[in-house]
């Protein structure tokens, strides 16, 4: 593992070869996000590691021992229907901070205690180089085509409109 690692209460999926992070608290649907991706890889359900290798911020996967830049982050919601808005900078940070950073890990020992300035430099690298986004979901499936076509319709990381699933 890294030498330093930010444990995230969130979950961690890796699919068409992208990894992503979904942020929620507690009963939000992370589970069922993750049960309901038949096709990708469940890094974890409840608690990610993050990383940052190389300049990227990257989750890792502790069955295989290998780091995954982050393609997007989303906050979910659990809603009628599946869409993708885009977060500011601000939201995604008040929720990281509020809910989401567990602690700081060394060494694979726990119970490190750092700076906050450190959490928090750490975070803010991170929402410079990964785009963030509100992920509405109802229970099924459908979702990841609202993140498929957000993938198709925009090569930058950065989408500034609204996405519905077809």
């Amino acid at each position: 593992m890294a030498k330093r690692t930010l444990l995230f209460h969130a979950a961690g999926l890796l699919r068409n070869k992208k990894a992503y992070l979904f942020l929620g608290r507690s009963g939000a649907g992370k589970t069922t996000i993750c049960s309901l991706s038949k096709k990708a890889q469940v890094i974890d359900d409840d608690i990610v590691p993050l990383a940052k290798i190389k300049g990227k911020v990257c989750i890792y996967h502790p069955k295989n021992k290998q780091f995954y830049p982050i393609k997007r982050i989303f906050i979910i919601v659990k809603f009628k229907r599946d869409r993708i808005e885009k977060a500011t900078v601000i939201e995604t940070l008040r929720f990281m901070l509020k809910d989401s950073i567990i602690a700081f890990r060394r060494n694979g020992t726990k119970g490190l205690k750092q700076k906050a300035q450190d959490i928090f430099n750490f975070v803010m690298d991170m929402l410079q180089s990964v785009p963030c986004y509100r992920l509405f979901f109802k229970k099924n499936a459908g979702f990841w085509k609202a993140i498929d076509k957000l993938e198709r319709k925009y090569k930058e990381p950065y989408a500034k409109e609204l996405i519905r699933a077809v």
